[in-house]
């Protein structure tokens, strides 16, 4: 979320695959994060792309932390890590 907050990121339909990374030499330009490609090689720039970006995040903890939180400003993204014990959980 950070990263989305200060760079923008566009939807899935705007990215060309590139078998490189930027430790690899390849840049993230705007021009990269947006472009159409052809199957001959040949790129043109996506004119109506959708920009994306987040108005703010943070850290929150517990279950109440999130009920407020989606009932306050809407949809959170939230992730969980877990240990093997994890596969037992049922409720």
């Amino acid at each position: 979320m950070r990263y989305i907050s200060r760079n923008n990121i566009t939807d899935e339909t705007c990215h060309s695959y590139i078998a490189r990374e930027y430790t690899e030499g390849e840049k993230c330009t705007s021009e990269t994060k947006c472009q159409a490609c052809t199957q001959n090689g040949t790129c043109r720039s996506q004119i109506n792309s959708k920009i994306y970006s987040v108005g703010n995040y943070g850290t929150i903890g517990t279950e109440k932390q999130m009920m407020n939180e989606i009932y306050t400003n809407g949809p959170i993204a939230c992730g969980i890590s877990v240990t093997n014990e994890f596969k037992s959980y049922t409720s």
